[in-house]
C-alpha cells in the first residue's frame, strides 16, 4: 500500500514513476501471503485511478497478474482481482483512444487457452466489440 500512497501523493507527476511502482506492486502477487496478494490489488486499482491513462502503458503486465491471481484460492484475492480488473476495462472505455489494441489481443488471446478465467476473458472481448476493436487481425 505504501506505493498506491506514493502514486497518489505525486498525482500527475505519477506517470515519471510508472514503471518504478507498478512492477514491484504487481510482484506482490506472488507472495505467499494471501492478505499481502489482496492488498498489491487494492494498491493497484488505487495506482490506477490516480495515474488515468497512463496505467495503460501497463495494461498487458497488470492481465497477466490479473490472470494469475483470478483463480487464487483465496476469495479475497480473486476479489481483489475482480475488482483490478473491473478497474482496468473502466479505464479502457475511458481512456480508448490510449488504448492500443495491437498490443493487447495477443495477451488477451493466450490466456484464452485457461478455461479457468474464461469468464474475465470473455468480459475483455465482449468490452474489445462495444468499442468496435476488431480482434481478428491482432490473432
Amino acid at each position: 500500500l505504501g506505493l498506491a500512497f506514493v502514486a497518489i501523493a505525486l498525482e500527475g507527476d505519477v506517470r515519471k514513476v510508472l514503471p518504478g511502482i507498478v512492477g514491484p506492486t504487481l510482484e506482490l502477487f506472488r507472495d505467499e501471503d494471501a492478505r499481502v496478494r489482496y492488498y498489491a490489488c487494492e494498491a493497484l486499482v488505487n495506482i490506477s485511478k490516480v495515474a488515468a491513462e497512463a496505467i495503460l502503458q501497463h495494461l498487458n503486465k497488470i492481465f497477466d497478474g490479473v490472470c494469475r491471481i483470478y483463480v487464487d484460492g483465496d476469495p479475497e484475492v480473486r476479489h481483489g482481482a475482480q475488482i483490478l480488473d473491473k478497474t482496468m476495462s473502466d479505464l479502457v472505455k475511458q481512456w480508448r483512444h490510449w488504448f492500443s489494441p495491437s498490443d493487447f489481443v495477443p495477451v488477451l488471446a493466450q490466456h484464452a487457452k485457461n478455461p479457468a478465467i474464461r469468464q474475465c476473458v470473455l468480459a475483455w472481448v465482449m468490452l474489445l466489440d462495444d468499442l468496435d476493436v476488431d480482434v481478428a487481425p491482432y490473432l
